[in-house]
């Protein structure tokens, strides 16, 4: 089994915004999870990407998930704050391709 790729950059302010942007304009956002909040760890419901967004950005969250479908890829991106920096995780899922491999 193929397991996907991870990529790992660090952002400045103004990629971040463009990063929101992009998800808002071209992409399925499928689930946004926060993450470090107390409140939001203990009622495990999913945000909008907004509202994810402001938390994120104030700090009020250490760090935050999203999935999205783009171009019939599945990415899971994270969204961390370490040591004042803005780090994105990003994998991406082609579940067709696991389907097509475990069908043969």
């Amino acid at each position: 089994m193929k397991l996907p790729d991870v990529h790992q950059a660090i952002l400045d302010q103004e990629t971040l915004s463009a990063y929101f942007l992009d998800l808002d304009q071209a992409a399925q956002v499928l689930e946004v999870r926060a993450k470090g909040h107390e409140a939001l760890r203990a009622n495990e419901s999913t945000l909008d990407l907004l509202r994810g967004r402001v938390l994120f950005e104030g700090k009020d969250v250490a760090s935050l998930q999203i999935r999205y479908n783009f171009e019939g890829i599945e990415w899971w991106d994270t969204l961390s704050w370490i040591a004042g920096e803005i780090r994105l995780v990003r994998i991406g899922h082609d579940w067709s391709e696991i389907e097509e491999s475990t069908s043969t």
